[in-house]
């Protein structure tokens, strides 16, 4: 999928939906390690 940088209004928008779901995912494989431990 391709995304032109010049019909991308927030390209910052992106890259923070990259990082929040980056950091779910640490989350939740800490919880997951909880659980198990």
């Amino acid at each position: 999928m391709y995304i032109d940088p010049a019909a991308s209004p927030a390209p910052l928008a992106v890259a923070g939906v990259v990082v929040i779901f980056v950091f779910l995912v640490i989350r939740g494989r800490l919880k997951i390690r909880l659980y198990v431990g």
